[in-house]
């Protein structure tokens, strides 16, 4: 969505600008201004938030990003941020929860959950194990749903005989696309 800034201090290509030099205060200030003047812009609070998260400024971050969640941001990404965020702060409870809402959104990435540095922190939360379980399902949703599992009696190498008893030929069925096909 593009951003928009007709009554800020700042327009919309400085803030991007230092946001996409990673220059966080500059961009902090670019993003409140314009969120002040614009506070249906989902794009400018959700830089807003991002930068105040480089900046390690996560009390600040979790308002920003809840606005561009509420203005209608990407969900997925503000609320993996939103975990990120909360598990930086060593807010476990907090953490889980907003990876939970993501999940049953539909966030599918398991490798994530499990190689992010920002998640460290919650990893070794117990309720971590459900959470990337989900994941795993909306990654794989066909290795989880019986309908899918119906023909895994067929999988494996076989012996095709005639009607005689002559061996005529082999097949071999296997699992494609995750687990939502056969070969």
């Amino acid at each position: 969505q593009p951003e928009t800034t007709t009554s800020s201090a700042y327009s919309a290509e400085e803030a991007s600008t230092y946001f996409n030099d990673s220059d966080w205060e500059n961009a902090v200030r670019a993003y409140s201004a314009i969120t002040a003047a614009e506070p249906e812009n989902n794009v400018a609070w959700f830089r807003l938030a991002l930068s105040l998260q480089n900046l390690e400024r996560y009390d600040e971050a979790v308002p920003a990003y809840e606005e561009a969640l509420e203005h209608g941001f990407f969900n997925l990404q503000v609320m993996l941020n939103l975990a990120r965020v909360y598990s930086l702060m060593g807010e476990n409870d907090n953490a889980i929860d907003w990876l939970e809402r993501a999940t049953e959104a539909g966030l599918g990435v398991p490798q994530l959950l499990e190689n992010d540095a920002q998640l460290e922190g919650v990893r070794g939360d117990s309720r971590f194990v459900a959470v990337l379980q989900a994941a795993r399902r909306n990654a794989q949703p066909c290795e989880y749903d019986e309908r899918y599992r119906q023909w895994d009696f067929w999988l494996g190498e076989w012996n095709v005989y005639n009607a005689q008893g002559t061996l005529v030929g082999t097949n071999k069925i296997e699992k494609i696309a995750n687990g939502c096909a056969l070969l």
